[in-house]
């Protein structure tokens, strides 16, 4: 999977608690289509895991809105995009690190899946949530 350019509105979370997570529901280790659909199924909203790469290392984020087209979203356009109640459920699920942030990332993998198991990652680059499926 390309690193891609995004926008993204979600949680940060720690690898650790993704790993918790996975044994707690005897997901499988190394597949992120399975996380995602458990809680995508559990929070009733499109849901996407995104890795952020750094120099320094790799933040993860569980979000509600994903824009891989390559073009930046400003502050505003991400304030403006609303935040389903549903998604704020998620810290009671999985423990989250801080507040919901909104923020652009040069270089991020995305896993998103509907509940068939297809990737919502594909060339139209339609974003994922606020609105969108």
């Amino acid at each position: 999977m390309a690193l891609l350019p995004s926008s993204l509105i979600g949680y940060r979370i720690s690898s650790e608690a993704i790993e918790r997570y996975r044994t707690l529901k005897n997901l499988p280790e190394y597949n992120n289509r399975f996380l995602v659909q458990d809680l995508e199924s559990q929070v009733g909203v499109p849901l996407a895991l995104v890795r952020i790469e750094h120099d320094e290392g790799d933040d993860h984020y569980l979000c509600c809105f994903v824009d891989y087209s390559s073009r930046p979203r400003s502050p505003e356009d991400l304030l403006a995009i609303p935040v389903p109640p549903a998604f704020r459920q998620l810290p009671q699920l999985i423990p989250v690190e801080g507040d919901l942030h909104r923020l652009f990332a040069p270089r991020a993998r995305i896993s998103s899946y509907d509940q068939s198991g297809k990737t919502r990652v594909n060339e139209r680059a339609l974003p994922i949530g606020g609105g969108h499926v």
